[in-house]
This record gives C-alpha cells, sequence and structure tokens, in this order.
C-alpha cells in the first residue's frame, strides 16, 4: 500500500511537471510565442497609439511580411541569380525590420498581425507556382510596385507619426527602402 502511494505521488508529480513545462515544449519558437503573447495582451490592454499610428503598425508589419513571403518565394523560384539575391536581401532586411517594429508596437500594446491576409496569402501561393521569366517579370514589377508605396507610407509616417518611437523608426528604417527601391528599379 505504501509503494503504490509512492508511486502514485510520483506519477502526480511527474505529470505537473509536464503540464508546466508544456508551452516549452510546442513546437514554436520563442519569437513566435512572444509574438502571440503580445498580440492576446493587447486584445486586453488597449493600445497606446494614435488611430494612425495603429495603421501604420499593421500597414508596415503587413507589407514586410509579405516581402519576407515574396522574397522566400523569389529565392525558390528566381531564375537568375540576380532575382534569388534579390529576394535573400527581401528576406533579411524585411525580417529585422519587422523584429525591431514588433518590439516598439509591443512597448504600445498595439495590435500585431501574425499572418498575411486570405487575398496576400492566396497571392504568394499563385507566384509558388510561377517559374522561370513569368516569375521573374512578375517579381520584378511586384517589387517595385510595392517599395514605392512603402517610400511614400514611411515618409509619412517619418513626418506624422504622433509616437516619437515610431517616427524615428520610420525614419531610420526609410532610407533602407528607398536603396530598397532603386535595387528593384534595376532589376528591370
Amino acid at each position: 500500500m505504501v509503494n503504490s502511494f509512492k508511486i502514485l505521488i510520483l506519477f502526480i508529480s511527474a505529470a505537473f511537471v509536464l503540464a508546466c513545462n508544456s508551452n516549452t515544449s510546442s513546437g514554436t519558437d520563442d519569437k513566435d510565442t512572444a509574438r502571440t503573447s503580445t498580440f492576446e495582451e493587447s486584445i486586453n490592454n488597449p493600445s497606446t497609439l494614435s488611430e494612425a499610428d495603429a495603421k501604420f503598425v499593421t500597414d508596415a508589419l503587413t507589407a514586410g511580411m509579405m516581402e519576407i513571403e515574396a522574397g522566400n518565394v523569389a529565392i525558390n523560384n528566381g531564375s537568375t541569380k540576380e532575382i534569388k539575391d534579390f529576394g535573400q536581401m527581401m528576406v533579411s532586411d524585411h525580417t529585422g525590420a519587422n523584429d525591431e517594429l514588433h518590439s516598439i508596437a509591443a512597448t504600445k500594446n498595439a495590435t500585431i498581425p501574425l499572418k498575411l491576409s486570405e487575398s496576400a496569402q492566396q497571392h504568394v501561393n499563385d507566384m509558388k507556382n510561377m517559374k522561370g521569366k513569368e516569375f521573374d517579370d512578375h517579381y520584378k514589377q511586384m517589387m517595385a510596385d510595392d517599395h514605392q508605396k512603402a517610400v511614400a507610407m514611411f515618409e509619412d509616417a517619418s513626418k506624422n507619426c504622433s509616437d516619437a518611437d515610431l517616427k524615428a523608426w520610420a525614419t531610420k528604417t526609410l532610407p533602407g527602402l528607398k536603396s530598397h527601391l532603386e535595387a528593384a528599379k534595376a532589376l528591370k
């Protein structure tokens, strides 16, 4: 009877330890967990950003996610080293910029988009089916168009964001976007 009781206590203790550690072994990386908890926290704690600043955060993060996704497709589907290298630059640069903006947005309790919209994801999926010149031409045009819009958005934010941290980040990020725009135009 005493041995059965000891085994039961050990079993309950093990189950408790496993339950407490279940978040760390879920297969998600720390960045995904942090982003999810930040998103969930923002639901309970209202954003400290103005409506316009919050929209900029959402638009900038979404545009960055699209550049990362499209860049990954370019790495796989591009037919030239130039396209593949540009795609790699998009993945690296926009991942860094999005990570910085996630950090700022988290301190402001801003809602952080965690995935692309259905239409943007469909566009990425369509791109995955393109190959060769068809893909290259589409990607070049998309990068020129997207970066033209991004430069305009960031120029506006660098002048008009009411939040000082967002304004500083937009100002700091703008030269890189202008460089991307020039590089995208050179791809043509």
